[in-house]
């Protein structure tokens, strides 16, 4: 394992056994932009045999995909410089099938589609390659051919659930993901950045666990100035990355985007009817299509209702930069470009917007690190489903549970997610409070199952006398980091 392959040890255990089988290997890799497909591929397999990559340029036409193809073929098999562009991928991949029988038969080789979704678009690329797999390269020992994409809902939809010729034919799947927090402090260690824990979580708030992200982390600078550097300077990385980012996932973005600036603003999610109305969208295929594919793309999320699966719930807005670019970044934008306010950033620490934003982020961790929590709790074995709830009497009075686990063993666990960094103190006041929304729980929804209370936070709390009374466990970031 190379610092470069940090935090995908279990990817690279699948691409290893791929690689060792001597029968042929079609692979899918997709994931949202940036999460580091084409890295991975190419640092692993690279080494590995006979090696070529060939990459789709977004909105290009056919004719020009071709002929960066015959470049690429070119450059490996002198066989083809004089030779024309082909003319479809039929002829394309045939000449491929040529050049690979014309190297020895105990070469390895590599085939590696990068950006499938742009190779495909407005051309016949799939259909030969179905075509080509199923009569050539299947019966190729030991040749390994991968396909990539960032548009997770493409990938699915036509690689992953494909019902023509490559139906059935993927060795496996690859659904990569950010990383976590300990995956994240460990891709920065190998870089020379060593953090506190604390401030490796300012930094996953701000640009989540995207590893190109995280790469252009700068040495030697504090959390707050390297988000000033990467996020709030014109030549920042993620100045201007939000847009792009969507365009490059799904076609007719604007609509995607619409969704996801209607989740930014509302903390506890909305509901897709919600949705509908704080968008131009309207109800049926569409609007669902649109939330599954957020969904399918790691950026947003589906929350239960307590005691359902697919009706009731909400919807939240997950993924980190995206939260962070419409809260700050955007609004930000004039007195960036201006060079009117060159400390943004280490302005807004601490003030109350900052709070509640950080808050909002740490819930979203939290979200992220579900089976991290279930470990610290012992619970790792049993069978759970975890929700939000909001609830009310008839009385009016209302309460609100950040996280609930609904646990087989007949208990609920009722989670109080906590951003205080400087540390919490279980006082009087706080643990009225949480018997209050233990007992309005119990009285709204009727459960018979035996409820504990769990205080999830920066840092130990301290076991006071209200502490004992009030919270049955506690989870620290240590744990969400183990």
């Amino acid at each position: 394992m190379t610092n470069s392959l940090i935090g995908r040890e279990k990817e690279v255990e699948v691409l290893n056994k791929a690689f060792k089988s001597k029968e042929a290997a079609l692979i899918a890799v997709y994931g949202r932009r940036r999460i580091g497909k084409t890295h991975l591929i190419r640092e692993f397999y690279s080494d590995k045999g006979l090696y070529m990559q060939f990459t789709g340029v977004q909105d290009s036409p056919s004719e020009e995909q071709l002929a960066n193809f015959h470049d690429e073929l070119s450059a490996i098999f002198t066989v083809w410089n004089q030779s024309k562009p082909p003319k479809t991928w039929r002829e394309a991949l045939q000449r491929l099938v040529k050049s690979i029988r014309s190297v020895t038969e105990h070469q390895r080789v590599i085939l590696f589609f990068d950006e499938v979704p742009w190779l495909a678009s407005n051309s016949r690329f799939l259909k030969a390659l179905e075509y080509s797999w199923n009569q050539h390269f299947v019966r190729m020992p030991g040749i390994v051919v991968v396909l990539c994409g960032s548009a997770s809902s493409w990938m699915i939809k036509h690689v992953i659930q494909n019902k023509g010729g490559l139906h059935g034919r993927l060795s496996t799947k690859l659904h990569l993901q950010p990383f976590t927090l300990l995956q994240t402090e460990r891709f920065l260690q190998s870089r020379g950045i060593r953090l506190e824990r604390e401030q490796i979580v300012e930094i996953y708030m701000s640009l989540g666990g995207v590893a190109q992200y995280l790469k252009a982390y700068p040495q030697g600078k504090s959390p707050a100035q390297a988000i000033q550097e990467l996020c709030f300077s014109p030549q920042g990385l993620l100045f201007r990355e939000f847009y792009p980012l969507y365009r490059s996932l799904f076609d007719h973005s604007e609509k995607y985007v619409a969704v996801v600036q209607a989740l930014a603003n509302h903390r506890t999610g909305l509901t897709k009817q919600e949705i509908l109305n704080k968008t131009s969208l309207s109800s049926g295929g569409t609007s669902s299509r649109i939330l599954q594919e957020l969904e399918e793309s790691g950026i947003i999320t589906y929350i239960p209702e307590l005691g359902k699966k697919k009706k009731g719930g909400t919807y939240r807005l997950i993924d980190e930069y995206s939260l962070f670019y419409l809260q700050w970044i955007e609004t930000a934008g004039k007195s960036i470009i201006t060079g009117i306010d060159s400390h943004h950033w280490q302005k807004q620490e601490q003030s109350q917007r900052w709070c509640i934003w950080a808050g909002y982020a740490f819930e979203n961790i939290c979200y992220r690190h579900i089976q991290q929590i279930k470990r610290a709790l012992g619970l790792a074995a049993v069978s759970t489903v975890e929700s939000a709830w909001y609830g009310s009497l008839q009385e009016g009075e209302s309460a609100q549970i950040d996280l609930v686990i609904d646990r087989a063993d007949h208990c609920i666990n009722l989670c109080e997610i906590k951003f205080y960094p400087g540390g919490l103190t279980v006082d009087r006041k706080f643990a009225q409070e949480m018997h209050r929304k233990k007992k309005l729980f119990q009285a709204a929804t009727q459960t018979r199952k035996s409820l504990f209370t769990v205080l999830i936070t920066v840092n130990q709390v301290p076991e006071t006398e209200y502490y004992q009374s009030a919270i049955d466990g506690q989870v620290t970031l240590d744990d969400l980091f183990n």
